[in-house]
């Protein structure tokens, strides 16, 4: 057996790892180690007694073992490490879609257009109109905060089991007031889906498959979790991160929950969070947050 280090990096590209179905039987022998830097990251693991590692250079996957030589990449041995834990941050590595694309993707562009505000996780009223906004930065990330410890919450009480019920709230809704560019003042209402709501989306939706979190351990030693949600009907197959942590009761479930809402995001169709936005006001399934909260200091 070579030594992993004496290995030339062999360049490979994600086709060749094959499905997840031919490696789902076997695992790593313990956790990998992740090295990072400012344009790759590498990552070794053992499998069966076997070290191998893969690089994430740019666009590029390189990979190598210390049993298999450079014409049997990516091998056995890799092939496991990559679907039990380097694809997720390979997929998070990647860079994110922009609208067009996504309108394009979706096929319906009058669709997309129709749920444009929904794809953000807002519906505003219809006859806003061109406004510019006079709220600071700073309110704006208050009012995800509240949100975001609500969320947390109930990621504490359900998870993707879940199914509707009334003890839920499925939007967040509070007012604000905008200027028009003419001058004019318009009061708008903004809504946005809870946790539960984001479940009852994807169950809505259908042809959804979310893959456990993994967890990496950065260098400065912040904990992030990556979950993958894929839209089976189109092969979509976006990522979800979370790193940040609220208080101290935080809890490796409601981290992995938080990558999962964000990768759901990603993947869930805007007419299907109108929908629920809707069912929900039909309901009163309606959580109302204090503008005010937000900007008292």
């Amino acid at each position: 057996m070579v030594d992993l280090v004496d290995r030339e990096w062999k360049l490979v590209f994600e086709k060749d790892f094959g499905t997840s179905k031919a490696v789902e039987a076997f695992s790593l022998d313990r956790d990998p180690e992740i090295i990072e830097g400012k344009r790759f990251m590498i990552g070794k693991a053992v499998v069966k007694g076997v070290t191998c590692a893969i690089k994430l250079e740019d666009d590029r996957i390189l990979t190598k073992c210390e049993e298999c030589d450079e014409e049997k990449q990516p091998c056995f041995h890799v092939k496991v490490f990559w679907h039990k834990h380097m694809r997720s941050i390979y997929v998070s590595r990647l860079p994110m879609p922009t609208e067009r694309k996504k309108e394009i993707f979706r096929g319906e562009k009058g669709e997309a257009e129709a749920g444009k505000g929904a794809d953000q996780g807002i519906e505003a009223d219809k006859d806003v109109g061109e406004v510019s906004s006079e709220e600071t930065e700073g309110t704006e990330e208050k009012l995800v905060m509240i949100m975001d410890k609500l969320d947390e919450e109930m990621m504490k009480k359900i998870d993707l089991t879940w199914l509707a019920s009334d003890e839920y709230p499925l939007i967040y809704e509070f007012e604000r007031t905008r200027k028009l560019k003419d001058g004019s003042v318009k009061k708008e209402t903004v809504r946005q889906l809870t946790w539960a709501g984001w479940i009852l989306a994807a169950r809505k939706q259908g042809d959804i498959r979310v893959e456990p979190a993994e967890f990496v351990k950065l260098e400065d030693g912040t904990l992030m979790a990556i979950a993958l949600a894929t839209d089976l009907k189109t092969n979509l197959t976006m990522p979800g991160q979370s790193t940040k942590v609220y208080g101290k009761n935080y809890t490796y479930e409601v981290l992995a929950s938080k990558a999962v809402r964000n990768a759901l995001k990603k993947v869930i169709d805007p007419l299907i969070v109108e929908q629920v936005i809707e069912y929900a006001k039909r309901r009163k399934a309606i959580k109302q947050i204090d503008l005010r909260e937000a900007t008292t200091p």
